[in-house]
């Protein structure tokens, strides 16, 4: 069964991500408290939240031989049970929250010097998903990720 496994939000770009229990997404705004949120944006936000799969974490520390914790990557939603990649061009719930992806994200020389590991490799093409939150509510570990009715 698809899940959220963990959320993590970071307050401004290049400050430490953090574990939430909780956390509360807009509608085109994003998530409350996290450096991408953004309050009254014509049009929505498309970087309004990112998923990442923990396979990949698992798969990316296995590749690598390493120990990183899912929140190194910087990623919102950790999920378990589900390709992200299915998801590209979709709208999927978190729960009652519904998302759009509209982007696969590919790890960047950022993530790269954080970390100090080669992970441009060990991510290509399994570095998560950018989404739009067309429908917002909470968001907590556990929840389902289903397709909508008909989809």
């Amino acid at each position: 069964m698809a899940e959220i496994v963990s959320i993590h939000t970071c307050n401004a770009t290049g400050e430490k991500t953090v574990e939430k229990p909780s956390v509360a997404a807009r509608a085109g705004c994003g998530l409350v408290g996290d450096r991408y949120y953004r309050a009254n944006v014509d049009g929505g936000n498309k970087n309004a939240i990112t998923l990442q799969s923990i396979e990949a974490i698992e798969a990316c520390n296995r590749q690598l031989n390493t120990c990183f914790a899912p929140s190194a990557f910087r990623r919102n939603l950790i999920t378990r049970g589900v390709e992200l990649n299915d998801l590209l061009g979709r709208k999927f719930y978190v729960g009652d929250v519904l998302l759009y992806a509209w982007e696969l994200c590919q790890p960047c020389d950022y993530l790269q010097k954080m970390l100090q590991a080669e992970v441009l490799t060990g991510m290509l093409d399994r570095g998560g998903l950018r989404a739009e939150i067309l429908e917002g509510g909470e968001i907590r570990p556990g929840m389902k990720i289903k397709m909508p009715e008909g989809d």
